[in-house]
């Protein structure tokens, strides 16, 4: 093993100061000597050179009615560097610009059809609506995108069943989406799903978590002792491509039976008689069980045994401390969880082990962006100084 050199040294320091605030919020001087171990004189000379870089800022020193010179205040600027998330689904797209500390500052929601349109217009609308997204002229430290399909290990995708892509190199695709040359960087929407809540959401403090999500589709993530399981190809999760039901009906996917089919929005739909393209979707049916219609209700029930059901062999699988339900899983979990958890229960193996924590996304619909954004945090965190190196604001030439 080589000796850390002390340029190394500087960086994982750097990196550990601005790690505590953008995950923790504003710390004082005192309270990141404490975190980090380092002595004071590194965090005071560290401190000195984020906010130099800009990369924080320090609020003048208030007493707290302790003995001792009052500690100032680091914050992360959060208006001057953001992580540009991106999220594409089948028949929506969403973009917003996130701040250092994990703030959404701006989210645009784009009323269009990414599996009708492909990927070059999609490419192109959401480039434009990018423009728009960055107001003040902040620094752009990276672009991450969330793609509802299977992401390989390179972050090409190999195929999105419900999109109808395949075979896409997402790094040639996404250069027309791109505000200014910064890195990128991708994943399946479910894996940035779980990456946000475990960062920002219910998941946090939770080392150990499964992520489920559903729309159109249906995906889900693993994170164990903190680190995501991607598998073999970068495939991990499509759980919704589970058959439960052998012989069952056709999936997009060319299966047959799939968990998918069962639990997924157009199986909501066709359980509560209304079309597969009606355009209230599976909220419309949320709507209708709330206010009491009873078919509404029965198509709701039957989708939480299917979800306690699949949840149950999850937990025999990856043996999670939670299990959190995203999209509208979680609206099904707070309308029929007394279901959802006999069913899980039902399945659970050993029986006498506690079937995991479910519960319903904290960050809902940003869960994703969100997850994105921290994958392009982690790059920037690996090596705060580097972004005055190669980085300008947006629209800078």
């Amino acid at each position: 093993m080589e000796t850390p050199t002390t340029t190394d040294l500087r960086r994982a320091s750097l990196g550990a100061v601005l790690r505590l605030i953008h995950e923790r919020g504003p710390q004082r001087r005192a309270d990141l000597t404490d975190a980090t171990g380092l002595n004071r004189s590194t965090v005071l000379s560290v401190v000195d050179e984020l906010c130099e870089i800009g990369l924080v800022t320090e609020t003048e020193a208030v007493s707290d009615g302790t003995r001792g010179r009052p500690s100032a205040v680091v914050s992360a600027n959060a208006d001057g560097f953001v992580a540009i998330g991106v999220e594409i689904a089948v028949d929506r797209a969403r973009i917003a610009a996130i701040g250092l500390g994990g703030t959404v500052q701006r989210s645009i929601d784009l009323d269009f059809h990414p599996a009708v349109a492909g990927p070059d217009e999609t490419a192109r609308i959401i480039g434009e609506a990018s423009v728009d997204l960055l107001t003040g002229r902040p620094t752009v430290i990276g672009v991450g995108t969330a793609v509802h399909g299977m992401i390989d290990h390179e972050g090409r995708l190999a195929v999105g069943p419900n999109l109808g892509w395949q075979h896409l190199d997402l790094a040639a695709a996404s250069h027309r989406w791109q505000p200014v040359s910064v890195p990128t960087f991708f994943g399946n929407d479910a894996t940035l799903g779980a990456r946000g809540e475990y960062r920002r959401g219910v998941g946090r403090n939770r080392e150990n978590l499964f992520y489920l999500s559903a729309e159109r589709g249906v995906g889900g993530a693993s994170i164990t002792a903190g680190t995501s399981q991607l598998g073999h190809h970068g495939f991990a999760g499509e759980v919704g491509h589970m058959v439960v039901k052998r012989g069952g009906r056709s999936c997009t996917c060319g299966s047959q039976g799939c968990w998918e089919t069962e639990i997924g929005e157009t199986a909501l739909l066709r359980k509560a008689g209304r079309r597969a393209n009606n355009r209230a979707g599976a909220a419309g049916v949320i709507a209708a069980a709330v206010a009491g219609e009873a078919k509404a209700l029965a198509a709701v029930a039957d989708i939480a045994g299917w979800l306690g059901f699949g949840i149950g062999n999850i937990a025999n699988l990856t043996d999670p401390e939670i299990v959190i339900c995203g999209g509208y899983l979680g609206v099904v979990l707070e309308l029929a969880e007394p279901i959802v958890r006999a069913e899980a229960d039902a399945v659970r193996v050993p029986s006498n082990v506690t079937t995991p924590t479910i519960v319903p996304s904290m960050l809902g619909a940003d869960a994703a962006l969100v997850g994105a954004a921290e994958v392009v945090f982690d790059h920037l965190l690996s090596d705060p100084g580097g972004v005055r190196r190669h980085h300008q604001p947006a629209g800078a030439t």
